[in-house]
């Protein structure tokens, strides 16, 4: 199931904020989830993330993860004050891993949802990365989702066939399903590659001149009023603490 989405053309919501600010946020949210060991500032985080995700336009995904997070509040509650145990320590201390990187993922899927790759790319030249770090971050993002998309095709051109792909498939019969559905996708991920790297080398990834972009990458009012409620937040959740 795939909570987040690359982000379409057109994707419109109640708020567009530019690369940069997501990545502050993204920062930012990592530290006060880690540095703020209160439950009130970890809730408080996690319900301005799902307010963002909600007026950028990510409705659904906005649901499951707070359905997700929710579930892992009280497994850790279960964990806590009921089950008792080597056991349900080590889950209790997993769950609570896991929530605090929940923001982050977040605000990650909005970046994802929201941003697209050539917008993403011209925000990295903008703030002048490193040219190979760059490159690097470009492909993951073009080549991950296109990798989804043919295991998403492979596995419903299974399904039509009768096999079904999973890990109860995988146990019952290895031979065939490595067969059916891993040799094919090692197939599309090395045609994946190469059309990737055709692509890259077509559009003058090698010229040293500098990059050009039809995205307008500039902060809006937008981004301003979210980091400097943002940086407000974090210091009162801080003096409370």
């Amino acid at each position: 199931m795939r909570v987040f989405s690359p982000a379409p053309e057109g994707q419109k919501g109640l708020l567009k904020l530019d690369a940069r600010t997501l990545l502050l946020l993204l920062v930012a949210a990592n530290f006060g989830m880690f540095l703020l060991p209160t439950l009130t500032a970890e809730l408080c985080i996690m319900g301005c993330t799902l307010l963002l995700a909600l007026l950028s336009g990510l409705y659904s995904s906005t649901l499951k993860m707070a359905l997700g997070y929710a579930a892992l509040c009280a497994l850790d509650l279960l964990c806590t004050h009921i089950f008792h145990g080597a056991f349900a320590a080590t889950v209790s201390l997993g769950a609570n891993f896991m929530r605090k990187v929940f923001p982050c993922a977040v605000l990650g899927g909005i970046l994802v949802s929201t941003i697209q790759v050539s917008e993403f790319m011209a925000t990295l030249v903008r703030i002048h990365t490193p040219r190979r770090l760059r490159i690097s971050l470009t492909v993951m993002l073009r080549y991950l989702p296109a990798i989804a998309e043919d295991y998403r095709l492979i596995t419903q051109a299974m399904r039509m066939r009768g096999i079904q792909p999973g890990f109860r498939q995988l146990v019952a019969h290895p031979i065939r399903t490595i067969e059916c559905i891993y040799v094919p996708l090692l197939l599309s991920a090395s045609r994946r590659a190469d059309e990737l790297s055709i692509a890259a080398v077509t559009r003058g990834i090698e010229s040293p001149r500098p990059r050009t972009s039809i995205h307008t990458v500039h902060f809006q009012k937008a981004d301003f009023a979210v980091l400097v409620l943002c940086a407000s937040g974090l210091a009162a959740l801080a003096w409370r603490v």
